[in-house]
């Protein structure tokens, strides 16, 4: 490990020396000045997780809408992937349909119940409408 000294203590842009942790010690005791961390150091460290939290959000700020957010993306996913029969795997199909109805079934009814609850949120009922209203009228299977 490298250590620094300023040569002198009065120029605070003084050259700094190359010292051996042998002579850490001289140093320390004379009172010439070692380098160390920043002093806010522990207070970034601390606030750059909490930040990174924030970011994470996707800007909603109610965990119901975040909820109805993920679950109607996966909804909407599903929907885009329906495939064909296949006489190989006749099951594939009826998984698809099944977890259609698990991710999709009510998803009509809590989209109009978030846009009412959220009247006064642009942000929210912006990111909301970008839904389709009536999908489980489509869902016939």
């Amino acid at each position: 490990m490298i250590f620094y000294a300023h040569e002198n203590k009065s120029a605070s842009f003084g050259l700094q020396k190359e010292i051996s942790a042998r002579t850490r010690r001289d140093y320390i005791e004379k009172g010439q000045y070692m380098y160390s961390p920043p002093r806010y150091f522990l207070l970034i460290a601390l606030a750059v997780p909490l930040l990174s939290c924030a970011a994470e959000s996707n800007g909603t700020g109610s965990g119901d809408a975040s909820d109805y957010i993920k679950s109607r993306d996966n909804c909407d996913s599903l929907r885009g992937d329906i495939p064909e029969p296949d006489p190989a795997d006749p099951d594939n199909l009826s998984r698809v349909i099944s977890d259609i109805n698990k991710y999709c079934k009510g998803t009509d009814q809590k989209l109009k119940q978030l846009k009412e609850k959220y009247s006064g949120n642009e942000r929210i009922v912006k990111l909301l409408s970008t839904y389709e209203e009536n999908i489980e009228a489509d869902m016939s299977f």
